[in-house]
């Protein structure tokens, strides 16, 4: 697919009253292929490397049109931004919940002082930063992980999709055992600067080596990096979480995250069954 193409697919896709799309760059699905493009559907198909899954990036205005455009041979296939009331249709074509987004915000990050001086992760160790999200895989319902590829983009502060225009200051905090090794890290940037409200520090990918968890390194990491956001002018903080990660959600409100229950992103995939 060309970029000019996926520009025009991206534009068509804003007449359809749902859309996997909204935050969708070139960059993510150079590589997909055009499945459907019709009245009812648009539909791509390819490889999420975040995510380890194929995936569909769909448009459409009813889950009838999207349901009968898939191709029922695939498996191990993820669906994203997937309206609440489509999921029953899609369970019974086989379709699980892979995760259930909610915002989580503070309000007021005035207050916050952490009293630790943060280190930031060189970009000759994204390797590593990787390895230690990696670890986590599967530990929490839809976190997956990123690849040491991601962390050099979130490193440079050069993603492309709508969700981060406007991104600034991003980094990457890290927590360093006593030989030296990174053993947990998150990633922080800022955005909405010319908010009313004022800036907002964006926490993610907060992730802990498994044998170094339960010792406080996560809070430690998220009070550092909402620090980061206060000494970059940010005044309120984002972080989004899945709903049965019951562990890190009594985290995130015990340090003041307060849950928006009404903002939801469903993800869906349908695995694949093996054989006795």
């Amino acid at each position: 697919m060309t970029e000019q193409e996926f520009l025009n697919i991206k534009q068509e896709s804003d007449r359809y009253k749902y859309s996997s799309m909204k935050y969708l760059d070139f960059d993510s699905v150079e590589s997909y292929e055009v499945v459907a493009q019709t009245d009812d559907v648009i539909l791509l198909y390819g490889y999420n490397g975040e995510s380890k899954m194929n995936e569909y990036h769909w448009a459409s205005n009813t889950a009838e049109a999207l349901i009968s455009s898939i191709e029922t041979g695939r498996d191990n296939v993820l669906l994203t931004f997937i309206p609440e009331d489509w999921v029953v249709e899609l369970e019974k074509m086989g379709f699980q919940i892979f995760a259930k987004w909610n915002d989580y915000f503070m309000e007021d990050i005035s207050c916050i002082t952490d009293g630790v001086k943060s280190r930031f992760l060189d970009k000759a160790d994204c390797q590593r930063a990787s390895a230690v999200t990696l670890s986590c895989k599967g530990q929490s319902r839809g976190f997956t992980g990123q690849t040491a590829a991601w962390m050099s983009i979130w490193l440079k502060g050069n993603e492309d999709s709508k969700i981060d225009e406007g991104k600034k200051n991003n980094a990457i905090i890290v927590h360093k055992n006593n030989e030296g090794e990174i053993v947990g890290v998150v990633c922080v940037a800022t955005y909405a600067h010319q908010s009313d409200k004022g800036p907002i520090v964006w926490i993610r990918e907060v992730a802990v080596i498994p044998e170094y968890q339960r010792q406080g390194i996560a809070r430690s990491l998220i009070l550092q990096a909402l620090s980061y956001g206060k000494r970059h002018g940010a005044t309120r903080a984002f972080l989004a979480a899945d709903e049965c990660n019951k562990h890190a959600i009594h985290l995130y409100e015990s340090i003041g995250f307060v849950g928006d229950r009404d903002e939801v992103q469903i993800d869906m995939c349908l695995l694949k069954m093996e054989s006795n």
